[in-house]
């Protein structure tokens, strides 16, 4: 599967696969602010660039989210994502329950707004699920 490589950093591996329109990330540690944001932003930036339509969620290191960068996530940046034509989302669930439970509650939100949600515990299921989406 060819790709593009858009951020590899401390906190994050970003890469977008064009064939399938999947944007991949991998978090590696909990961080917050605007690192997070500028992270979350540059995933918009790939949608609107390519015209991705899945998003691969690897959040397995992920123990928590700040409630600033949650608020944020749903005031500003799930409405400029979801209009740039966002319907899949695979997670690979955190193994933290505090994670787990958060984005239990994201998933079930974004569902509601449109976004077809799966969890998975291995990315091969989750890559070969978005792949067989349209």
């Amino acid at each position: 599967m060819a790709e593009i490589m858009v951020l590899d950093n401390k906190n994050v591996t970003m890469k977008y696969y064009p064939d399938s329109k999947i944007l991949h990330h991998e978090m590696h540690q909990f961080f917050f602010g605007q690192e997070f944001r500028d992270i979350m932003n540059k995933g918009v930036e790939v949608f609107q660039k390519y015209g991705a339509k899945k998003w691969l969620s690897d959040d397995r290191k992920v123990s928590a989210f700040a409630q600033e960068d949650l608020e944020w996530g749903d005031k500003d940046w799930f409405p400029r994502v979801a209009l740039c034509g966002w319907k899949y989302w695979a997670i690979l669930t955190p193994e933290k329950a505090i994670g787990q439970i958060t984005l239990k509650k994201l998933a079930e939100k974004y569902t509601a707004r449109g976004v077809e949600t799966r969890f998975f515990s291995n990315i091969d299921e989750a890559k070969k699920w978005l792949e067989s989406c349209p």
